[in-house]
């Protein structure tokens, strides 16, 4: 599922010509996406403590790590006047 939404992004960057993709050393952008994707499985793993199953868990992050991905991309239209500090606390929004 890493490996589909990882292609899925890095599509859509291109398609769109985001400078995120087009002007960063692929080597880079291949180990920040290796990095968060063991985050993401460690983060699933914590949050299975919670859960009866790990899959279960590994879902709920993946829908959590999207629904980051969306709050960060409508945060800029949300906050005139720069985005809070605070934002950033959570990875997943400092990613974005």
């Amino acid at each position: 599922m890493q490996l589909i939404l990882t292609i899925f992004f890095s599509l859509t960057n291109v398609a769109i010509k985001s400078q995120f993709i087009t002007r960063t050393n692929p080597g880079v952008t291949i180990m920040l996406f290796l990095i968060w994707a063991h985050v993401q499985t460690t983060f699933a793993f914590a949050l299975a403590s919670f859960f009866s199953k790990t899959r279960k868990a590994t879902l709920v992050v993946y829908f959590f790590v999207s629904l980051s991905a969306i709050m960060a991309s409508v945060a800029s239209f949300i906050f005139n006047n720069g985005i809070p500090f605070a934002w950033f606390i959570h990875p997943s929004f400092n990613f974005f």
